[in-house]
Formats: C-alpha cells, structure tokens, sequence
C-alpha cells in the first residue's frame, strides 16, 4: 500500500493515526490505494459488492471453498436482491458469453487469416488423427497455466467493434469507442461503469418487455402515433399495479368477473414461490463462474498460480484418458447415467439425506475452485486489508458529470492481432473512424429525459407533468415537516424518517471513522474507532471534530465492540413508493439506514446515513466475523 507524502494522516479520539487515502479529497486523484491492484479495479468490486450485499449474519461458519460470504439456504428474497443478482448475471456471464460468441466470429470471418489458418491447421491434424478431444483439452491446459498463451490465441478487441454475425469491424452501439468491455462501448468515468449501467438497463428492458406483455399493450393499434399525444404521458407503464392493469385488460376484453378465473391465484403462488431458488441458482452460478474467472486473473491477490495449476491438474486425467477412451464407451457412460437418473431416486434421496453437502456445487467449491474468491469475496478481503493496513479504502468516487465522449485510444492494451494480421482485418484509418464518436447516434443512444426535453407537440402532457411535480413537492415538503414535529413528540415512525431528506447547501461528514447519521429523531454522528484493542461503534451528538479529541470530552449515547455485531442489514430510509414520490418531487438523492443486532439482542437502527455503504463496508470488514449472505 503506497503512502504518498500528501495523504492525510486522521487521528481517532486517542490519538493513533488512520491513513486517509482520499475519503474526502479530489475524487478524480486518488492515490495508488493498494499495490498491484489498479484503483479502477478495486472500486469496480467495491461498487459491484454494494449492489449484491444487503443483509448479513455472522454464523462462524465458511463457505464452500473456505471463504466466508456463504450464501445461507434460507436466503430471504426481495425485488431489490433479484434484481441486483440479474445484473450480477449479466456481468459475469452475458458479456463473457457475448465475448465468446465474437471471439468465434472473429476466427470464422477470416478476416484475421494468420490465426484463423493457424486454427484451421490444427483443427485439421487433430482431425485426421482422431484425437480432437484430446487436442482440445490440451489446448484449454496450455491457457489455464500461461497466460501469454491466452492473449496470442485470443487478442483483444473491444467487444463493440466486433460484429457478432460477420465477425468484422462494427460501430459500436452508443456511437463512440468509449469502453472496452461493454457491448455497446458507451462511455464511462472508471473501469466498469459502462457494463454496470448496461446491466441496469438490460433489467429495465426485460421489466419493460413483461409489463407490455402482460397489458398486451400494442402501439401501432393506438389512435395516437407513438411519440405523440397522450402515449408519451404514458410511456411508462406502472409495474407497481400490474395485476391491476392485467384485470383491467380482462375487463377491456369482455371478462365480467376474473375472479372466476380459479387458476389465477395458485398460478401466481406457484410463481412466486420459485422465485426465491431462482435467485439462489442465480447467485450459485455466477459464484462459480466469478471464481474461475478470478483463479485466471493475474491482479487477484489469492495466490493465481496456485489456482491455475489447480484448474489445470483437473484437466489432466481427462485430456490422458481421452487417447483411449472411444465413442462407444461414452455413448455407455451417457446413457447410464440417464438410467441413474430415471431410476436410483431412492437411493440418491438416502445418499443426499446422509450427505447433505453431496452437491456438484460443494463438489466445484471444495475441489478444483477452493480458495478461489468470487468478486463479492474478493471485494470483502480487499476491505479488509486496508483495515489491517489502517488505511481503509474510499468509497468508488462519485462524479455526477457526463463522461467524456473521445474515443479509447486504439493501443495494443485495447486491440490487438497475431503476426502480420491487420485487427479484425481492418485499417487504421478504419478503426480510428469506427471508434470516433458519432453525435447523433450519441445523443439518440441517452434517451429521452421526459421531463427535460420539450417539443411542440408534447406541451400538454409536458405541463400536466410539471403541475403534478410542483403539487407533489409541496405536499412532500408539507409531511416532511408534518413528521419534524411528530418527531420531536416521541413518534417512533416519524423519528426513523427524520433527516432522510437532506438539507440543501450541507456537505456531509464522510469518514473514515466519523459519518453523518440520525438515532431516534437526533442528528448525531456514527463514530467507527479502531485505536483501541477491541474496535468500537458509537453514536455522538456531537462531531468529534469540534470537540476535543480526548476520549472524556466525547459522550457518546452508546457504544459497544464492532466485533458484538451479529447481523447488519441495509433499509431504505422510506418505504418504496414513498421513496419513489419523494425522490422524484424534490429531485434529491435520500439517506439510507442501517439496522444492527448484537450478541446481546440490541438492535440499533441508524438512520439517515449520507455514505450508508461506507460505513457497511468498513463494519463487516474490521472484525473477525463470517460473514453469511441472507
């Protein structure tokens, strides 16, 4: 961890020095946060862990593989976690997927000839000796242990610039090269942004695709045209009553009663009752394949030789037994196993009842992928080195401008062939040109702001809009001040929502151990202080900034060992519709809280905490917990 001579050293009430590597400084010069690890990378785990971690227990148990961050079976589930964990899975497989898929299209186009005649040689000699199979393993083992060998066989190009069918040179889709990693290669302030809010918006667009299905919303049978009238008010349909909408569509179609429809509410039980293994299986599976990319990823700081040879000493047995083993012979093997299947349920019952952890997942997580962290994991022990280190890491910098709209720079890092190929056969001046932005696809690729962009045939459904905004935020304003008062007379519900609106024109307090916060209706100051043997959480009235930094000047209303914390949970600050009106009316963003229990059966509930995910982060990684995902 390096220490430049600029950072600030903060002190804790005691006097022992924290290392501050940019809480509070420029968010876009901070220093180098950890050795070999780029800061680009290590904020893209952090911000991908604060999607994915909502609600942890401390069960003192590892998960397979020997990490903690074990997902519990009993895992609850929530809209907010499922949807986390579907742009979790469009991160870690879609695009590896997508990237696949390009990588083949590139080998098939011929477009680079020296690789692809070099693939069709070999391709050819394994072939003709009948031992594809073979030749096939032995190739994956040969990129499981070298790396080198991944980039000459695979190069890398921006998955934007490659056409998926021809496998040639290809606009990308936001107008500019702005990324490298993304499929639409739009523009990004840090590493991995774009392919966060590719995922995000891939959510949007499947929650779109159902709720038209559900309605069986058709514009082209409108008697307005798309764009105009009273549609563009209506552009966005409300899924919160989407069974609302759905009995409205059967009243339209003629049905007098739905309720007579007997199959509607065991239907929708049934649904729902899945949900929840679907989100486990989500979860399990990008587990598996985070993990494996992370065994073959050189910035890992968990020992990837180690891995890799682990991985590759898997392959081995198959690739030697594969000279020997006929077509016959698997053709047995497949369809045995088809008959264990169909037949042995009784004894694969007994076998799981006697052996509850039997499962190919433990199998994979104990076996060839132990030790190896998926991101969220890896996200967890990098937070905790900084902890050791007394340098803990700054939240992922925040910018709130447009990111720039220049294209990459085209370098070997970016784009990349084998011998005298051309990359993706294609020109300088025609990469160059491909990677240039083109404004209008760039303006048209953002969007539509409903409420910012006017024309002349959206100025009634625009006014509507504005008047509506303008009578919500007055009556947004009116219970916010409603619930001061209440607060202040004991209300419970009114003291939890107090302070989740901020003030305008007041910066607050970020860290690295002291954080803005409400308790029970009282403005106040979570204190996070790590310079006494047994780390502690308190909450101050008042900052310790103002006071003396003497542990007797500071009183605080409680406190107790970071280390007695047993579950720590995320909350919004108001409920989900409520947040939705507010947040729109008053155009601001609104304070979270944090809910703990300890080993006692306290439960503490800190509410209105500005930077709530820093102070999760620094929580669950100072102590010796293991943690479990619920």
């Amino acid at each position: 961890m390096s220490a430049p001579d600029d950072q600030d050293a903060t002190t804790p009430r005691n006097g022992a020095p924290l290392l501050d590597l940019g809480w509070n400084g420029d968010p876009e010069n901070i220093s180098t946060l950890m050795e070999g690890m780029s800061n680009d990378y290590i904020f893209m785990l952090v911000r991908r862990f604060n999607k994915v971690n909502w609600y942890l227990k401390d069960s003192q148990k590892l998960s397979a593989g020997g990490l903690d961050l074990a997902i519990a079976p009993e895992q609850e589930f929530s809209p907010n976690k499922f949807r986390s964990q579907l742009e979790r899975f469009y991160m870690s497989v879609i695009v590896r997927i997508v990237s696949c898929v390009k990588h083949v299209a590139r080998i098939r186009s011929w477009n680079e000839r020296v690789r692809t005649s070099m693939f069709c040689s070999v391709y050819c000699v394994l072939w003709w000796f009948d031992v594809l199979v073979f030749g096939a393993l032995a190739i994956l083992l040969i990129l499981l242990v070298s790396p080198t060998s991944r980039r000459f066989l695979f190069p890398p190009a921006p998955l934007s610039l490659v056409d998926s069918a021809s496998g040639g040179l290809a606009k990308p889709m936001s107008g500019v090269l702005g990324s490298d990693d993304s499929i639409t290669g739009a523009p990004e302030h840090m590493k991995g942004q774009a392919v966060e809010s590719e995922a995000s918006n891939f959510v949007n667009a499947l929650s779109g695709i159902g709720t038209n299905i559900m309605t069986g919303r058709d514009l082209a049978g409108e008697p307005n045209a798309p764009g105009r009238g009273s549609s563009t008010l209506m552009q966005a349909d409300p899924s919160d009553v989407s069974l609302m909408i759905a009995s409205a569509k059967d009243r339209a179609e003629g049905v007098e009663a739905p309720s007579h429809d007997k199959s509607k509410t065991p239907m929708e039980s049934m649904m729902w009752s899945k949900t929840g293994p679907a989100m486990h299986a989500l979860t399990v599976t990008c587990d598996i394949v985070e993990k494996s990319a992370n065994a073959l990823n050189r910035q890992s700081p968990f020992r990837p030789k180690l891995h890799r040879y682990r991985l590759a000493s898997a392959v081995v047995p198959f690739a030697a037994t594969s000279l020997f083993v006929t077509g016959e012979l698997v053709w047995q093997a497949v369809t045995l196993i088809v008959g264990v299947f169909m037949f042995c349920r009784p004894i694969t019952i007994k076998l799981q009842e006697r052996y509850p952890n039997l499962t190919i997942t433990h199998i994979i997580n104990n076996g060839i992928l132990y030790g190896v962290p998926s991101d969220p994991q890896l996200a967890l022990a990098v937070l905790r080195e900084g902890e050791r280190r007394r340098s803990p890491l700054p939240p992922p910098p925040r910018l709130q401008h447009e990111p720039p709209h220049s294209p990459l720079v085209l370098d070997t890092d970016v784009i990349d062939s084998v011998g005298r190929d051309q990359p993706l056969g294609a020109s300088n001046d025609e990469l160059m040109q491909a990677a240039a932005p083109d404004h209008e696809t760039l303006d048209d690729a953002g969007g539509v702001d409903v409420e910012t962009t006017r024309n002349d045939d959206s100025e009634g459904p625009h006014r509507i809009m504005r008047f509506l905004k303008g009578a919500t935020r007055i009556g947004v304003k009116s219970a916010i001040a409603f619930d001061k008062t209440r607060a202040k007379l004991g209300h419970s519900g009114a003291q939890r929502r107090s302070g989740v609106v901020p003030k305008k024109h007041v910066d607050p307090t970020m860290g690295p151990y002291e954080f803005d916060g409400n308790y029970e209706g009282q403005a106040g100051f979570l204190y996070i202080d790590t310079s006494t043997a047994t780390p502690l959480l308190a909450f101050n009235e008042e900052s310790a900034q103002k006071v003396a930094r003497a542990a007797r000047h500071i009183k605080p209303l409680w406190t107790f060992p970071v280390s007695d914390i047993k579950e720590i949970r995320k909350h919004s600050g108001y409920g989900f519709k409520s947040k939705l009106i507010a947040g729109w009316a008053l155009d601001k963003e609104l304070h979270d809280s944090l809910s703990l229990l300890d080993r006692n059966g306290n439960n503490w509930l800190v509410t209105a905490i500005p930077h709530r995910d820093a102070v999760f982060n620094r929580l669950v990684a100072i102590a010796d917990q293991r943690w479990e995902v619920w």
